[in-house]
C-alpha cells in the first residue's frame, strides 16, 4: 500500500524533475539541470559542459538528450549543440546567423536554419 503511494508521488513529481542521471565509462553523475551549460554532439556521443566541472563524455546521442531536456526549455542552436537558455548572456550578431555567448564565455554558433527560432525565443524571453 505504501509503495503505491510512493510511486504515485514520484510520478506526479516527474513534471518538476530538476536533475538528470548521466553515465560515462566508470561513473554515474547526478546533474542538476541548472548546472548544464550546453550539450555538444560528437558522433553518436554527447559531451556535457557544466558550470562547475570538467566536461562529461557519454555514450548516448544528442537526440536522446534533446528529448529528455527539451521539455525543460533546452533547444538546439544547430545540429550539434543543445543549449540551456537560462545560461545565455549575449546574442552576438557579427556573423550571418549569430552566436550565443553563455556563462563562462562559451561561444555557441547559431545555424541559419535555427536563427529565426532562436531570435523569437530570445525576444520573448519565454524560458
Amino acid at each position: 500500500m505504501q509503495l503505491g503511494i510512493l510511486l504515485q508521488q514520484m510520478s506526479s513529481k516527474t513534471e518538476n524533475v530538476k536533475q538528470i542521471v548521466i553515465k560515462d565509462i566508470d561513473k554515474t553523475y547526478f546533474i542538476k539541470m541548472d548546472d548544464i551549460l550546453y550539450c555538444e554532439a560528437e558522433g553518436s556521443y554527447t559531451k556535457f559542459y557544466l558550470t562547475n566541472s570538467d566536461p562529461i563524455f557519454v555514450s548516448r546521442n544528442l537526440r536522446y538528450y534533446e528529448d529528455l531536456l527539451g521539455p525543460a526549455g533546452f533547444f538546439r542552436t544547430h545540429h550539434s549543440c543543445l543549449v540551456n537558455p537560462s545560461k545565455i548572456k549575449i546574442y552576438d550578431r557579427k556573423t550571418d546567423s549569430g552566436t550565443l555567448i553563455l556563462e563562462g564565455g562559451h561561444s555557441i554558433p547559431v545555424s541559419q536554419r535555427k536563427k529565426e527560432m532562436v531570435l523569437q525565443l530570445l525576444e520573448s524571453r519565454s524560458f
